[in-house]
């Protein structure tokens, strides 16, 4: 028998599948659907004050998306190690990140 999966913050039972890069306006598509941290309640209300303090819950104008993706993925790694909880990440969600710094990777090398 398995364990329950457990909040990615806290440890707690995980109640949402928390997108990390999210979407780029509310109620638009999701920009990394795989790329996702179960939480509790709790932390994932939490996390949202984080992502909007840090003036990134949405995309800004005129960003560019990768850009964005990472924001917020940085922000969800320096609150993990804030909270001085290490990053799990299912194999999913490990292969989308991969995806995401593989896309980086690209529009850097567009830049040079």
């Amino acid at each position: 028998m398995s364990a329950a999966p457990t909040c990615a913050a806290c440890a707690r039972g995980v109640d949402a599948l928390h997108h990390i890069t999210g979407r780029p306006y509310p109620d638009g598509p999701y920009l990394d659907r795989d790329l996702g941290l179960g939480l509790c309640l709790a932390d994932h209300v939490r996390v949202h004050v984080v992502l909007r303090a840090a003036g990134i819950e949405w995309e800004r104008e005129g960003d560019v998306r990768v850009r964005h993706r990472l924001r917020r993925a940085a922000v969800h790694l320096r609150w993990l190690v804030d909270l001085h909880r290490p990053l799990s990440l299912s194999v999913g969600s490990t292969a989308a990140l991969a995806a995401l710094l593989l896309d980086a990777v690209d529009v850097l090398s567009e830049l040079s």
